[in-house]
């Protein structure tokens, strides 16, 4: 029975582990050479970000705390690949413009909710983001960043509306 409760609560704190490994990821980001070893730790970072979340319903380990760690490793992860790797980008003034626009709503938004939102809009932003930023830097396709932005203007509004009906 003890064996069973011990299981139970590794199991449990797996959820918050994924998080953290998502904010460790996130720095070792910050001092990699974009090469093969940063896209390795890129990938493990979106995985961990698409598990957190899944795993904590599933195992009804659902928390605050978890919440907290959640928003503070997408934070860091967006981040740090933001300043990473947009600097490379050769982007027309209207995507910088656009990128920044967004950027500043969803710092807004964070800062005055001290959580990103996990709304459906904000997870396809996050997936999409994940998916396509590789695709934006091999090929840096206009229709790629405005489809990116789009999402992303999309999810920042949702999330402004949300703080100001509150």
């Amino acid at each position: 029975m003890c064996q069973e409760g011990v299981k139970t609560r590794c199991l449990r704190a797996l959820p918050n582990a994924l998080s953290l490994l998502r904010l460790t990821g996130a720095a070792t980001l910050a001092f990699l050479p974009v090469g093969a070893g940063f896209w390795a730790v890129y990938l493990l970072c979106g995985l961990s970000d698409m598990l957190d979340g899944a795993l904590a319903r599933r195992l009804k380990a659902e928390s605050e705390l978890g919440s907290k760690l959640d928003s503070l490793g997408d934070l860091a992860f967006v981040i740090v690949c933001a300043v990473r790797l947009l600097p490379g980008l050769e982007l027309a003034a209207w995507a910088w413009a656009w990128i920044g626009i967004i950027a500043a709503v969803k710092l807004l938004c964070f800062a005055a909710a001290k959580e990103i939102p996990h709304t459906k809009l904000n997870k396809l932003t996050g997936a999409c983001l994940f998916a396509l930023l590789p695709v934006v830097l091999l090929w840096e396709h206009d229709y790629t960043v405005a489809f990116l932005c789009t999402v992303a203007s999309l999810s920042a509004a949702q999330e402004l509306a949300g703080i100001i009906r509150k």
